[in-house]
């Protein structure tokens, strides 16, 4: 799916496997965030937003929302030592939904506006999910193989 944002700038993302970081119930969740996103981007205008661009909207945040309580339950299970700042970048990025939620509600959008949603896209792609999930699964694995080998038998 190839999207143009408001300033004609092309997205070209589509839901691939090197996303995968490996953890099946983060893999599923991060693709369905991905397509309800393109969703929401692809719907996006000058104008003040319907009622069913809100709704949109307001499913792509509780999706988010929900999946970054799924995963911060799942660094409590495993302790792991970045939770903190990985729970974090989570506020952050709710934090930067709202705030270009109330942008759009509010006064619409203008050129400029792409820029940001280009990069905002961008950060969740490429920091977030690249980066940070990647960190937070090979934690997770390793724990599962230290947990796997200290309960074989001897």
């Amino acid at each position: 799916m190839v999207i143009t944002l408001l300033g004609g700038i092309p997205m070209s993302i589509k839901w691939d496997k090197r996303f995968e970081v490996g953890i099946d119930f983060m893999d599923h969740e991060h693709e369905e965030i991905i397509n309800k996103m393109l969703t929401v981007v692809s719907n996006i205008d000058f104008e003040l937003p319907s009622d069913e661009d809100i709704d949109l909207y307001i499913e792509f945040e509780e999706m988010v929302a929900r999946h970054f309580n799924h995963e911060e339950l799942l660094m409590r299970q495993y302790a792991y030592p970045d939770m903190d700042n990985h729970i974090e970048a989570h506020r952050n990025i709710l934090t930067r939904i709202n705030r270009f939620k109330e942008k759009y509600y509010t006064t619409g959008l203008n050129e400029s506006d792409s820029k940001r949603i280009d990069s905002e896209v961008n950060y969740l792609f490429r920091l977030h999910l690249m980066e940070e999930d990647r960190e937070l699964e090979v934690f997770v694995h390793e724990k599962m193989k230290t947990y796997k080998e200290e309960k074989l038998p001897v």
